[in-house]
């Protein structure tokens, strides 16, 4: 059992509560904006690696995409199926995100999103190669992480060598909801360019790069300001 397993209830709850203003008004919208229109026939399946309790999922599909989600966490899949029974074009699978050249072929999809779900990955280069191998040509990645510098600042880290690769255990907790989840979970403090290295490694060229903020009226229901960014989005696709 990973700390996924024993997060999920409570992290479901998180987001779908809404009080998980980050995921809901920040990374999400940052998602939709980086990612093409489903038009059912260039841009139409489309993978959510690391799903997590099936959110995201359920709303691209509702946007019209055709969705697979896979998590490795198998109390995350069965919270996503059970929240999602009766969507349509929408299916989730348990599995290792590396391991996905073995379940679905090449060119099986026509984008990837990995929405957070690499953030306590030091490693980061067999998952997006992975992704390289099941996306068509010319396919899209669409990649949030926490900000390479601010979230260090954000999390009190600052004192971390920016240029190092470090991982840390930490409780989870998010603005509106202080008490940490059941089980704390890594966190790896990378810079942007060994992100952005790691991408090219596995053939993509990166075309966007956003740091999103919440509009003006969902930061006045955040206990503080945001002076800085906390996530990144990068749009990236394969060559």
């Amino acid at each position: 059992m990973n700390a996924w397993d024993l997060n999920a209830e409570r992290r479901r709850e998180q987001i779908r509560s809404g009080i998980d203003l980050s995921y809901t008004y920040v990374l999400t919208p940052g998602v939709l904006a980086s990612l093409p229109k489903p038009d059912g026939r260039l841009w139409s399946r489309l993978l959510d690696a690391g799903c997590g309790p099936g959110v995201l999922a359920e709303r691209l599909a509702r946007e019209g995409w055709t969705v697979t989600g896979v998590d490795e966490s198998t109390a995350m899949i069965e919270v996503a199926k059970r929240d999602c029974r009766g969507v349509q074009n929408l299916a989730f699978v348990k599995a290792d995100l590396t391991r996905l050249p073995a379940l679905f072929k090449a060119g099986s999809f026509d984008a990837v999103v990995a929405n957070m779900s690499l953030a306590g990955t030091a490693d980061i280069r067999p998952a997006l190669r992975a992704f390289r191998a099941i996306l068509r040509r010319r396919g899209r990645l669409v990649l949030t992480d926490v900000h390479p510098w601010f979230w260090r600042r954000y999390k009190g880290h600052a004192e971390l060598c920016y240029w190092d690769s470090v991982t840390l255990v930490e409780p989870f907790t998010i603005s509106l909801d202080p008490r940490p989840l059941p089980a704390p979970t890594r966190v790896v403090y990378r810079s942007l360019q060994d992100l952005c290295a790691a991408i090219a490694w596995a053939g993509f060229l990166v075309e966007r790069l956003t740091e999103p903020k919440p509009e003006p009226d969902i930061e006045a229901r955040y206990p503080h300001p945001w002076p800085h960014p906390r996530f990144i989005v990068v749009a990236a696709r394969t060559r």
